[in-house]
């Protein structure tokens, strides 16, 4: 089975990938969302691994995202944790 663990970045009005950020998770991604007010700066995503994920990219020429960070919200049966992924 092919699992989806990168962020696919496309442009809408060229219709063609813009980059592809490796995410760090180890299931599927099944939602991501730039957040809002943000500038398009921070992308979170959630998977089936049981975290969500805040990456925070840089906007180079309105075209190349450079991935900086991601950070790491697991959540399990005693709780949850935050930190670096």
């Amino acid at each position: 089975m092919h699992e989806i663990l990168k962020i696919n970045v496309w442009s809408y009005a060229g219709q063609k990938l813009v980059h592809s950020i490796d995410t760090g998770h180890t299931a599927n991604i099944f939602c991501t969302k730039f957040i809002p007010e943000t500038s398009d700066e921070l992308v979170a995503s959630g998977a089936g691994d049981a975290e969500v994920m805040i990456h925070l990219i840089f906007l180079v020429a309105n075209a190349i995202l450079i991935p900086l960070t991601s950070y790491a919200f697991s959540f399990g049966r005693f709780g949850y944790s935050i930190g670096l992924a």
